[in-house]
């Protein structure tokens, strides 16, 4: 595979160095690395908590989960749902579904999660997260992202990119791309573009929150 481009680390690094919304350290981590083998694109789901994807050169996914309590919760509640939380992965013809499960319920209510995917980046990717945000960048094929509510934010090397699709119900849409900004428009604050002489086409769709596409 081919080594990611300097602009595609650099956005991811500057992802990674974002500060998360919980300061508490994490009570609990779990870590996973999924072969991918044959499978034709990749899922990773989240029901609640951040969800972060990096596209790097290594035929796995490296997965990392972090499970921490919110502010002023019983620590022995969230520590019990904290040792509910696992990761399961599944193989089918057409994907590898990769979920973080066990945070639902009213114990996950006392729990905060960060889930980071190191998945390979020639593979195309679905990533989803009911209640929370989602990031996305390294990637060099398809990118579909859902969000119920949270923000989305990705960035993808231009070169690689046909086309970008976003849909936002209620919150705002960017697309930066050849040194300008395109803001979605419309009720659904919707943009089309399809300038690109890549192959890959960038998919978001959110329901209350942020989209932003960043083209490098």
């Amino acid at each position: 595979m081919k080594p990611q481009a300097p602009a595609a680390a650099l956005a991811f690094a500057l992802i990674a160095l974002a500060v998360p919304a919980f300061a508490a350290d994490p009570v609990r981590t779990v870590r996973e690395e999924i072969p991918v083998g044959s499978a034709p694109s990749v899922q990773t789901k989240l029901r609640a908590g951040d969800l972060i994807v990096e596209g790097w050169g290594g035929p796995t996914i490296q997965a990392e989960v972090k499970i921490g309590c919110l502010a002023g919760v019983d620590e022995a509640k969230c520590r019990k749902a904290a040792d509910r939380v696992r990761l399961s992965w599944s193989r089918g013809r057409s994907q590898l579904v990769v979920k973080v499960k066990g945070a639902t319920g009213l114990l996950a209510r006392h729990l905060w999660i960060e889930a980071r995917f190191k998945v390979p980046a020639t593979v195309p990717l679905e990533v989803e997260a009911i209640d929370g945000a989602i990031q996305v960048a390294g990637m060099q094929s398809d990118v579909e992202a859902d969000a119920g509510s949270g923000d989305v934010t990705i960035s993808q090397r231009k070169a690689s990119v046909a086309s970008v699709h976003v849909d936002v119900t209620a919150g705002k849409a960017e697309l930066y791309v050849g040194g300008g900004t395109i803001e979605g428009s419309g009720l659904l604050r919707r943009i089309n573009w399809t300038g690109g002489e890549g192959k890959a086409k960038i998919e978001v769709d959110v329901g209350a929150g942020n989209a932003v596409v960043r083209l490098d």
